[in-house]
C-alpha cells in the first residue's frame, strides 16, 4: 500500500505521517443548488398573513422608540444608585479603619501605662500585638532608664537639707538674736 499513488481527493503518502505541501484537496462546487420545484406564489391569505406581520413589526418598533428613553432614565437612575453604594462602601471602609486606629491607640496606651512611660513615650510603641507593643516598651524603658549605681559611686545628695540655714543667721534655735550678748560673749581681740 505504501507503493500506491494517491488519487485524486487523497492525501499523499509519502512517509509516516509525512503532508505533501503540493497537495491539493479536490474542488467543491460554490453554485448554490436549484431552488425545489414545490416553491409558489403567496396566494390572498398568505398575503394578508405577511401584511399582517409588517403592520406589527411598525407598531413595535415604534414602541420601542417610545420605550428607549425610559431604559435610558432606568440605566441613569440604576448607575446614581451604585454611586451611592459606593460612597456608603467607601464610608464604611474609612469608619472601620478609624476604629482600627482607635483600638491600636487604646491598646498602645494600655501598655504604656502598664509600663510606666509617659504618652510621649507610648507614642513610640511600634507593635500590631499586645505582646510586640510590651517588648518595644521594655527596650524604650531601657533605653530612657538610666544604669544602676553602686552606692559607692553615688553623686552627692541634690535634694535641701531639712534644717538648712544661710550663714548670716545664728544657730539659735529662732529667738530674736541679742547683739549686746553676742558681743559679750565674743572672745576679745587685739588690733
Amino acid at each position: 500500500m505504501a507503493d500506491e499513488t494517491p488519487t485524486t481527493g487523497d492525501a499523499p503518502a509519502t512517509g509516516t505521517g509525512a503532508i505533501d505541501p503540493t497537495f491539493t484537496p479536490p474542488s467543491v462546487p460554490t453554485e448554490p443548488s436549484p431552488a425545489p420545484s414545490g416553491d409558489e406564489p403567496l396566494g390572498e391569505g398568505g398575503k394578508r398573513a405577511l401584511a399582517a406581520e409588517r403592520e406589527a413589526r411598525r407598531d413595535l418598533e415604534r414602541r420601542l422608540k417610545e420605550v428607549e428613553p425610559l431604559a435610558e432614565r432606568y440605566r441613569e437612575i440604576e448607575d446614581s444608585q451604585k454611586s451611592d453604594l459606593e460612597r456608603l462602601t467607601e464610608q464604611l471602609a474609612a469608619a472601620e479603619q478609624r476604629a482600627q486606629q482607635a483600638e491600636s491607640d487604646g491598646l498602645r496606651m494600655q501598655v504604656a501605662a502598664a509600663k510606666g512611660l509617659t504618652p510621649e513615650q507610648a507614642a513610640r510603641l511600634q507593635g500590631a500585638t499586645r505582646e510586640e507593643l510590651e517588648a518595644d516598651a521594655d527596650q524604650l524603658r531601657a533605653l530612657f532608664t538610666p544604669p544602676e549605681q553602686s552606692t559607692s559611686e553615688r553623686p552627692p545628695q541634690r535634694t535641701p537639707v531639712e534644717m538648712l540655714r544661710p550663714g548670716a543667721i545664728p544657730d539659735s534655735d529662732g529667738a530674736a538674736a541679742d547683739m549686746n550678748a553676742w558681743m559679750r560673749r565674743k572672745p576679745p581681740t587685739t588690733n
